[in-house]
């Protein structure tokens, strides 16, 4: 199986595992980090703060690349380019990404799977279909940077 099958398999187990406990009433939030992330302390906390549907961290690649994205038309943004303050956005990486329980369930009425792997198109792009196909736009705070792993070097 490619990794890429993987991870959005991964993502669609752990988002409904997730939902059941929602529905239950015991958990509110899912938090996606990469296990190669490096995240500043109270990243958790500071996401929670802004009280929106989706938030996240800045998200680096391994080649420093940002995965921040306008979808029409699809557009990578660059860092020349990001506003100082947290600023809405249509589509990130999940490395470091905050979701309300009611907009997984949205976006899964929308269309199930909530993650796959298309030719081009990660899942966390294919997931940023649908919270744009249900009116929701992410907020990333570039304050808060999520390093990635790079053998023992963190880059971003």
């Amino acid at each position: 199986m490619r990794c890429e099958v993987f991870v959005a398999q991964s993502r669609n187990e752990i988002a409904e595992a997730f939902l059941e406990l929602w529905h239950e009433g015991r958990a509110t939030h899912l938090w996606f980090v990469d296990d190669d992330m490096v995240l500043p302390r109270g990243a958790l906390a500071r996401l929670l703060s802004y009280g929106r549907p989706v938030a996240s961290a800045l998200y680096c690649g391994r080649e420093k690349e940002l995965h921040v994205y306008q979808l029409d038309p699809f557009v990578r943004l660059t860092a020349d380019k990001l506003p100082a303050d947290p600023f809405l956005c249509d589509a990130v990486g999940l490395g470091c990404c905050l979701i309300e329980g009611q907009v997984l369930e949205d976006v899964k009425r929308w269309r199930e799977p909530l993650f796959q792997y298309t030719a081009g198109v990660g899942e966390d792009i294919y997931f940023c279909e649908g919270l744009a196909a249900v009116g929701v736009k992410v907020l990333v705070d570039p304050g808060l940077v999520a390093g990635h792993c790079k053998s023992t070097v963190v880059v971003c």
